[in-house]
């Protein structure tokens, strides 16, 4: 079965070289190494650049195929995308994500990124999460099928209505094009809304309705656009 690895990257390569070696990376196998400079300083960029380069020569030299993704670490719904469509191109029927290392925001984006690529794009992937002490002492590989997105058709047909309508909208205007492209009365509607409204995927302010940054991401993946 084809496996990929994610990783994130920071300032120190060792905490991803001893990731790959509790994990068991084999030659020929494929890590994806995702790390953010968007923000740093020189000195900081320095780091990271540093060791992506020596992960780069050390992992190729084992005989890993090693690709790169660099997120800006600004945008929630652009950093997913980043991440899932190398995976969508990729196709891997086995993910594993460590996230014992890089910023804090790169592992959770990587984490939200293969429940997306999961639940939307290959329901077979199977998904494991591995982490582990910043000493090395105790390390943890877990499957994900615990979390899912727990979301139905209406609701991720409506979020592509609204990412194609974009922006802002008044609530009202947008319950008239649901009723039309979705083929269902007002009331309906409007219910549709009020759940995506509590599962976080869109926010209502002076009755105008906007997606939130977790409704943008969703829509980004379902819907095909960025």
């Amino acid at each position: 079965m084809s496996k990929v690895y994610l990783f994130g990257v920071g300032f120190d390569e060792k905490l991803v070289l001893r990731s790959v070696l509790r994990l068991g990376v084999k030659p020929g196998e494929t890590v994806l190494l995702i790390y953010s400079i968007t923000t740093s300083g020189e000195f900081e960029k320095a780091k990271v650049e540093n060791a992506l380069k020596n992960l780069r020569r050390i992992l190729s030299d084992a005989g890993v195929n090693v690709a790169e993704i660099e997120i800006p670490a600004m945008n929630l719904p652009s950093d997913v995308n980043a991440i899932v469509k190398e995976l969508k191109g990729r196709q891997p029927e086995i993910v594993v994500a460590s996230l014992g290392s890089g910023m804090r925001y790169v592992a959770f984006v990587i984490l939200y990124s293969c429940i997306l690529y999961r639940d939307l794009l290959n329901k077979k992937a199977r998904i494991y999460i591995h982490t582990a002490r910043e000493d090395g002492l105790y390390d943890v590989t877990l499957s994900l099928n615990v979390l899912k997105i727990f979301l139905g058709s209406r609701e991720l047909e409506a979020l592509c209505v609204f990412n194609e309508l974009g922006g802002s909208i008044a609530r009202d205007e947008l319950v008239k094009k649901l009723t039309v492209t979705l083929n269902v009365r007002q009331t309906p509607a409007y219910k549709l809304l009020n759940r995506m409204e509590e599962h976080g995927l869109i926010a209502t302010n002076d009755n105008r309705v906007e997606l939130t940054s977790l409704g943008k991401s969703i829509a980004v993946v379902k819907c095909g656009s960025d």
